[in-house]
């Protein structure tokens, strides 16, 4: 067995029996630990021959370090307070809006899509297109996308005010990423949604009446239910007849059978791909790209920007080559777009900041609410890419949120 599975397996071991206060800690270290039992099972274990590659699995450890053990320090919450209260409620009805809009736009495209595709796996390789006006609407809703989890924070405040029919709506429409990832047969959405919401379930549980826990346990059960059954429905489409995965497979993999193999090799490819990515890293970098390229679309949409995407693609392949479009994990993109030194700057940053904003006293703000939904998705996603870049778009469509909830920070109830 490779260095690489004993180092990373020791190291979140030690991390998982030493920080367990927190079962938002938890599911982060298992997550890794989970990744890496899917890798053994495939048998795609990287080798390490070289130096440099024992620098890159400490550095790869000591980073993710960086951005999950804050985490400990979220638990025992037993309150949210309320935020000027008529303020949180016109921000409640101004983002429920915006969410209908994309709501409706997705759910009017995945039903055509899901009606007239007959081969997935041809559709995800060749896409497809939309009129003009219909791709307009799409394009819009896609950069609304992020605020649908803004309304996580709502439903759970609701929740433990006892305010169902507005926790209910709240529920309901920050399903938009989930729909929007049905337009295209996408397995990372609903992943993503049910990983941050069972995050926020955890963090906030204590501040919630018990038999409201109790239903959202239900609830949460059926909806995962659904969701393992849509993954497993898109995936078998996929892959079960498709000779992708076919001539990956090594003899010496615990899993043959391809369907499976290609959610095992879903879930752990990032560790092949950033070791091997980090690897052949020259020392080149995208200077930022990676992160504020997404960004840059809302101005090149309205014409503030020139449209320049095929400069950022030919860089992208240049310098990732074969892992360019491939799950590389939040380590390989950091490195990518800042260099080793600056991406261990921003773990350092980012554990401060986590810190900064724990809990006091057993309770939280929802405006900490907010960011901490946004915060928590780096570690969270770090098994697939850095969600740094959605980041920084939500806080674009966030700032102005931020501001006006702040405009009378004093009427905190």
């Amino acid at each position: 067995m490779s260095p690489y599975f004993y180092f990373f397996g020791i190291s979140f071991v030690i991390m998982l029996l030493t920080k367990r206060k927190s079962p938002v800690c938890t599911i982060l270290i298992l997550l890794q630990i989970g990744t890496l039992f899917a890798l053994f099972l495939i048998d795609e274990v990287p080798e390490i021959k070289t130096l440099k590659g024992y620098f890159i699995v400490f550095y790869t450890i000591s980073l993710l370090y960086l951005f999950i053990v804050p985490w400990n320090k979220y638990h025992s919450i037993k309150s949210i307070k309320s935020i000027d209260i008529n303020k949180a409620d016109r921000l409640f009805r101004i983002l429920l809006r915006i969410n209908i809009f994309s709501s409706i736009v997705f759910l009017f495209i995945a039903i055509n899509t899901l009606i007239s595709v007959s081969d997935i796996f041809v559709f995800k390789e060749q896409g497809v297109n939309y009129s003009s006006g219909m791709a307009r609407l799409y394009t819009i809703a896609k950069l609304l996308v992020p605020l649908g989890y803004l309304l996580l924070p709502f439903h759970f405040y609701y929740l433990s005010k006892g305010m169902s029919r507005k926790a209910r709506l709240s529920f309901y429409f920050s399903l938009t990423p989930f729909f929007y990832g049905l337009t295209y047969f996408s397995r990372s959405h609903p992943v993503h949604f049910i990983l941050t919401y069972l995050i926020l379930y955890f963090i906030l549980r204590k501040s919630l009446p018990k038999k409201r826990v109790k239903r959202i346990q239900k609830i949460g059960l059926s909806l995962a239910l659904l969701i393992i059954f849509s993954l497993a429905t898109i995936t078998i489409a996929r892959f079960q007849y498709s000779k992708y995965y076919g001539h990956m497979i090594k003899p010496s993999s615990k899993i043959q059978d391809i369907t499976l193999y290609s959610t095992f090799d879903y879930f752990s490819q990032w560790h092949y791909y950033n070791y091997e990515s980090l690897l052949s890293f020259k020392g080149e970098t995208m200077r930022g790209q990676l992160m504020f390229h997404p960004s840059g679309l809302i101005f090149r949409i309205l014409g503030i920007m020139p449209h320049n995407d095929s400069e950022f693609l030919n860089k992208r392949m240049l310098l990732l080559g074969r892992s360019y479009d491939k799950f590389i994990g939040l380590v390989a993109y950091l490195v990518y777009d800042f260099g080793f030194i600056i991406a261990l700057i921003i773990g350092f940053l980012y554990k401060h900041l986590v810190n900064k904003m724990r809990p006091q006293n057993n309770s939280i703000t929802l405006e900490k609410l907010f960011f901490i939904l946004l915060l928590v998705q780096l570690p969270l996603f770090s098994i697939f890419y850095s969600y740094a870049a959605a980041l920084v778009l939500s806080l674009l469509f966030f700032s102005p949120i931020y501001s006006y909830i702040y405009y009378k920070k004093n009427a905190i109830k």
